[in-house]
């Protein structure tokens, strides 16, 4: 299925939404980056060595894994956008068996300081 000039990889996977906002809406990439290159940043990221492995406990077993790495080490210097962030930042629903949010940012505190979360790879 194809919309507005982008190949969606799963119309009914919300991860098409994520997309939008952070490469469309955010800048976070530049505006020329399919659904599938976002994707594979984020692939990217879990399978760089020197990427960190948070697990968060969520409220009624919304329990996510987070995968944190170098924006320039695991997203391609053209595909950074104007508002891109120093930390790649993957989350992995434990309950939907699937990458929900892929976005950059600045700044770790939220993603690591949350009670119930537990370092396991870094």
């Amino acid at each position: 299925m194809r919309q507005h000039g982008y190949s969606v990889l799963d119309p009914g996977n919300d991860l098409i939404f994520h997309w939008a906002k952070h490469v469309l809406g955010d800048a976070q990439w530049v505006s020329n980056t399919t659904p599938e290159q976002y994707v594979q940043d984020a692939l990217n990221a879990v399978d760089h060595p020197a990427s960190r492995l948070y697990v968060q406990a969520g409220p009624g077993g919304r329990d996510v894994a987070v995968v944190v790495g170098m924006t320039a080490a695991v997203v391609p210097p053209l595909r950074h956008g104007s508002r891109s962030g120093t930390y790649l930042i993957v989350v992995y629903s434990i309950v939907l068996d699937r990458i929900v949010s892929v976005h950059m940012t600045n700044s770790l505190t939220n993603a690591t300081t949350r009670s119930g979360t537990v370092w396991l790879r870094g």
